[in-house]
């Protein structure tokens, strides 16, 4: 395939460049997890952030990377079920977004996966408020895929089923 051919030409350069590996580790830990390979999506991510921890120092361009691939790292988590792994490396994520004020789509992704890791370990209440603030910042940006909207709302729809709040449950899903 076309990123094991990029990989190819970059093993033959003599000093190959790190940013260029971590972005190609990314884009193939995303295909795995698009084709439902978690194995691999987690171990390309973690081959990513450790090309990335390879450049000294790193750019702020390779910090904004490392947090979107902690991200992607995050979700996997999430979606195998290791709530505490998950919600551990999004909260740094979560508190990194905070500190630079960037309170985007990144931002929203964090709080969205955090709320998984939540509800997973039966705190609805605090998941259906991080989900909520997700919902909200994704609506103001506008420009967001409506899957994702839709996606939040039916977990958040769940944790108000979970707490018996069959109206805000309702509420969420058919929204």
């Amino acid at each position: 395939n076309k990123i094991e051919q990029c990989f190819t030409i970059l093993d033959k350069i003599k000093a190959p460049p790190h940013k260029i590996y971590a972005a190609l580790y990314q884009l193939k830990g995303r295909i795995a997890w698009g084709l439902g390979n978690t194995n691999m999506a987690e171990s390309s991510y973690l081959e990513a952030l450790k090309q990335i921890e390879d450049l000294t120092p790193s750019s702020p361009e390779m910090q904004d990377l490392a947090l979107k691939i902690y991200i992607d790292l995050g979700t996997i988590y999430g979606a195998v079920k290791d709530y505490d792994n998950c919600a551990s490396i999004l909260w740094l994520v979560k508190n990194r977004l905070e500190q630079k004020g960037d309170l985007g789509y990144e931002y929203a992704r964090a709080l969205g996966n955090i709320a998984i890791a939540f509800a997973g370990k039966g705190a609805y209440l605090k998941a259906s408020i991080y989900l909520e603030t997700a919902i909200d910042i994704l609506q103001e940006l506008g420009d967001v895929n409506p899957s994702e909207i839709a996606t939040l709302y039916s977990s958040a729809a769940s944790c108000y089923t979970e707490m018996s709040n069959l109206e805000e449950a309702k509420s969420a899903a058919l929204k």
